[in-house]
């Protein structure tokens, strides 16, 4: 899976600033996979492209491995939005909003899995 998340970095540094900035970084047992989209606003709708954005990503990589992947927490740029929005609970994880990045979590074993799925 490590493998894999370098590779979607590579990837979306290829597209230089359309597909944001993804990083990985490991910090007491836990993995931080980040993705950075700079220059956005802060409003509901970039919420939204936000929180779909990690989703998808944590729904590969759960695919990848073959099991869905134990998120730990999930961090958020943008404030906490004003009453109910639908999607804020996607992830499974309550949102730390106000952070420096959009950041899932997830334990850090989980990056040595085997990718189980093929080109087939």
């Amino acid at each position: 899976l490590r493998e894999a998340i370098a590779r979607a970095a590579a990837f979306n540094a290829a597209m230089e600033e359309r597909g944001g900035v993804l990083e990985l970084q490991e910090r007491e047992g836990i993995a931080h996979f980040t993705m950075y989209v700079p220059d956005r606003r802060r409003d509901s709708a970039a919420l939204l492209v936000d929180l779909t954005g990690l989703y998808f990503y944590f729904q590969l990589f759960s695919w990848l491995i073959g099991y869905r992947l134990p998120l730990t927490g999930a961090g958020m740029p943008h404030h906490a939005p004003r009453g109910a929005h639908p999607f804020v609970e996607v992830l499974g994880v309550p949102l730390q909003f106000d952070q420096s990045t959009n950041s899932p979590s997830f334990p850090a074993s989980h990056l040595d899995k085997r990718i189980v799925r093929t080109a087939a």
